[in-house]
């Protein structure tokens, strides 16, 4: 799947399989990454999986995220929908 495809999938929360996240991935030297968006946050990739997401505001902000300018920057930083 292209670029366009993944930013405008991201644009699109009401194609989002896991509503209100969208697991993301990218690939590094040394494996995989792994990252979820939330919904009104699409352009700040927190580095951890769906399943470990946190489940209050002090775990939120101890999380360490990636911060975007836009969804287009997320794509081209290799964040692709997993």
């Amino acid at each position: 799947m292209g670029e366009q495809f993944m930013i405008n999938f991201i644009k699109d929360d009401s194609r989002w399989p896991h509503w209100p996240i969208l697991p993301l991935k990218r690939k590094k030297k040394d494996g995989s990454e792994m990252g979820v968006i939330a919904i009104g946050r699409e352009t700040t990739v927190l580095l951890t999986n769906m399943f470990t997401m946190p489940r209050t505001d002090k775990e939120y902000d101890a999380l360490a995220k990636l911060n975007y300018e836009t969804v287009e920057d997320v794509v081209t930083d290799g964040w692709i929908v997993d």
